[in-house]
């Protein structure tokens, strides 16, 4: 054997005798057996000399015990080597090997391994004979070289897709990391092992999305087809699933579909028709699936984030369905606040932190300075119920305090917060998202909150009553703040609630985020109640208004993508005038760019508003009436759009007059739609009567009496 062959031993301390052995006997046979034995304090970083020992050595054996992954250091050198290993080659077990100690194999999570790369431990005693077992294989990645060897190792791939950014730093979750990994790649052999699906559910503020981000980003290589991002959280399925209009929530996945794709050339010519509109959703995903059809497919990520409750369950499970991964090689994972099962999906529940996680995570912007700083540090940890969202805010607080003794400042401020008596009324209100541990998280909230300046408090709680876990535009936030004046307060504002960690940025900074439990907590934390509320809404409705000016222009369709999501959210909420107009304009944009159902929808929710708040003869509900009967014609609904405008006629003609131009706009509305039913007669009469009145009052010349010339001409 040319040169000393390396293996890296990770193990639990549980273990150290028996794995102590088997190190000398390598020792013994010409192999540099590398075995830790420092203690790893669990507010350190992972180690340097441990990652670069893992990278100097030629396989890395997990000695995986019972205990093995409830450390997350032993799961971050496992994980380490698999990627170190997974750069070299598809066949992960060449260089990473699991020794399993115990009588069964239930507690190992390691992933795409299969039997081939498990190995049993030497009877006591015996070390040395089972070493020479391994040689052969040790020598046969000499000339490979160490795990870190960059020589022959394949292009290290991130997600071929845009992907949310996720957190700056991530603390622990190796366990759930290797345990999705572990249920992505169940150990069965060829097509069994295909069209896997994962859900990962919890309370909320667990990181869910958070936990998905992360897999997608460190184990993207298992993945060469890509990763697929698609966000749904603007979905809200009780608006349509309790009537049965499946196809609302097609729709949906449609539009996460080409908000994921849009960028890539090859696959975005799948989901457009001859005139660059978007495809029918069923066609959509036939299409997607006959891209990666194929045994010899390369595997692919499909994650599906934000999933609401989706109820009754029988359409549950036919949506859920028609969203996950369309194509054989493809995996899916989902993430939900929703812990009821569902069909096809293997689930994963995310609890809270483990102890020494929500530490580092309390920890990491600033460490306790002594050992009673660090008790009272894990007191904290232990009031907030190892929650990360509460942590998270709670350790920038830390960071950003100027008190001598930060922790000590930030329980006296939570002990404060938590005697006062609306924290109990929240705390009961959000128990079912927070667990018995509620007041306290409730109390970091308003700790965090409680920092803030009038500004941000002010656009903390303009973003709170925009649409959570989705893109807020940055212009329509500084809209809704105030005038251009205020523009350097807005954007001191929006750079404090970032470093709070309040929003999230999103799309290079010209887009935020809020979890929804941060909208929730804020607008109680910060008492708004339904009128103070409404007021807010109406600000971001006023402000949507003015940037949907364009929303009928083709051209702006991926301008103004994100603000149309937002006028979804409010005009679906809002029972406003401003929230009508609102869902008008969000109609205008869908049918402009082809996508007619989504259109229809929105168009069937602000018209059935609009008559109930304005009565059947009122403007607005005439022209939501119009708009729909626009749309409806568009997809050849010709008896629902001439039902509609007919209506509208005879309203016109009854409030209006024969002669008002918008009666004569809804005669040759009405004939055009006849001609399209072939009732020629019935659009000539129409015609010829609205082209007399125009030729009389406008003249022969006007371009209002040439448009209906042509028409007629037709």
């Amino acid at each position: 054997m040319n040169g000393r062959p390396k293996v890296f031993l990770s193990y639990r301390r549980s273990e150290h005798a028996r794995v102590l052995a088997v190190k000398q006997a390598l020792d013994g046979a010409g192999v540099d057996a590398f075995l830790d034995t420092e203690a790893i304090d669990p507010l350190d970083d992972f180690p340097k000399r441990i990652a670069q020992a893992i990278g100097a050595s030629h396989v890395l054996l997990a000695w995986w015990s019972r205990d093995y992954a409830e450390s997350d250091h032993c799961l971050a050198e496992f994980k380490l080597g698999w990627q170190h290993a997974r750069r070299h080659g598809p066949n992960v077990g060449r260089r990473v090997w699991v020794l399993n100690p115990e009588t069964g194999a239930g507690h190992v999570t390691a992933g795409e391994l299969d039997a081939s790369n498990f190995l049993r431990p030497p009877a006591p005693g015996a070390e040395a004979a089972w070493v020479q077992t391994l040689l052969p294989r040790l020598a046969d990645l000499l000339p490979e070289g160490p795990l870190d060897d960059e020589r022959g190792a394949l292009a290290a791939p991130g997600p071929q897709h845009p992907i949310p950014i996720g957190a700056e730093h991530f603390v622990g979750r190796n366990a759930e990391l290797m345990r999705i990994h572990s249920l992505t790649h169940p150990p069965k052999i060829g097509d069994a092992a295909r069209d896997v699906a994962v859900r990962t559910h919890g309370l909320g503020g667990v990181g869910k999305t958070e936990l998905a981000l992360q897999y997608a980003r460190q184990f993207c290589a298992a993945y060469p087809g890509g990763v697929f991002w698609l966000n749904l959280a603007s979905f809200e399925p009780e608006r349509y699933l309790e009537a049965g209009h499946i196809e609302s929530g097609q729709a949906a996945w449609a539009d996460a579909v080409m908000k994921c794709l849009g960028q890539d050339e090859v696959l975005r010519a799948r989901l457009l028709d001859t005139e660059d509109k978007p495809l029918p959703p069923a066609t959509m995903r036939a299409r997607i699936a006959a891209h990666f059809d194929g045994k010899h497919s390369p595997a692919f990520l499909w994650v599906l984030d934000n999933v609401p409750t989706l109820l009754p369950e029988d359409l549950r499970d036919e949506l859920l369905a028609f969203w996950r991964a369309p194509g054989a090689t493809g995996r899916t994972l989902l993430t939900t606040r929703d812990g009821a099962a569902m069909t096809g999906f293997q689930p994963l529940r995310l609890e809270v932190l483990g102890g020494e996680d929500a530490l580092r995570l309390l920890a990491l912007h600033r460490r306790p300075a002594s050992t009673a700083e660090r008790q009272v540090a894990e007191s904290l940890v232990e009031q907030l119920g190892c929650h990360p969202q509460a942590l998270t805010l709670l350790a920038r607080w830390i960071a950003m305090a100027v008190a001598d003794q930060p922790y000590a400042s930030a329980a006296a401020s939570i002990k404060e917060a938590g005697a006062l008596a609306h924290i109990e009324t929240i705390a009961s209100r959000l128990a079912d998202q927070l667990g018995d541990k509620a007041r306290g998280i409730v109390a970091a909230f308003k700790t965090s909150i409680a920092a803030l300046d009038a500004d941000a408090k002010e656009l903390l709680a303009l973003a709170a009553v925009c649409g959570p876990n989705a893109a807020i535009p940055r212009g329509l936030l500084g809209a809704a703040f105030g005038p251009a004046a205020r523009a350097d307060d807005c954007a001191l504002a929006l750079d404090h609630l970032h470093r709070r960690g309040l929003l999230t940025e999103r799309s290079g900074g010209e887009a935020a985020e809020i979890h929804p439990l941060v909208a929730e907590a804020v607008l109680l934390l910060l008492k708004f109640d339904e009128a103070a509320r409404g007021r807010l809404e109406d600000r971001v409705v006023q402000a949507l208004l003015g940037r949907l000016d364009q929303a009928a222009q083709p051209k702006m369709r991926d301008q103004l993508a994100n603000d149309v999501g937002q006028a979804l959210h409010l005009a679906l909420r809002c029972e406003s005038e401003g929230s009508v107009r609102l869902g008008l304009r969000a109609g205008q944009y869908f049918r402009a760019n082809g996508r007619f159902p989504q259109a229809a929808r929105i168009e069937r929710h602000v018209l059935e508003k609009s008559r109930r708040l304005f009565g059947d003869e009122n403007p607005i509900t005439l022209a939501a009436m119009n708009n729909l009967a626009s749309t409806l014609l568009a997809q050849g609904d010709l008896a629902g759009a001439l039902e509609l405008q007919k209506s509208v006629l005879a309203t016109q003609r009854r409030l209006l007059g024969a002669e008002h131009p918008h009666t004569l706009t809804s005669m040759n509305n009405l004939a055009e739609t006849l001609r399209a039913q072939g009732d020629l007669a019935g659009a000539l009469e129409l015609q010829q009567s609205a082209l007399a009145t125009q030729r009389r009052l406008l003249g022969e010349d006007h371009p209002d009496t040439l448009s209906p010339m042509n028409n007629l001409a037709g």
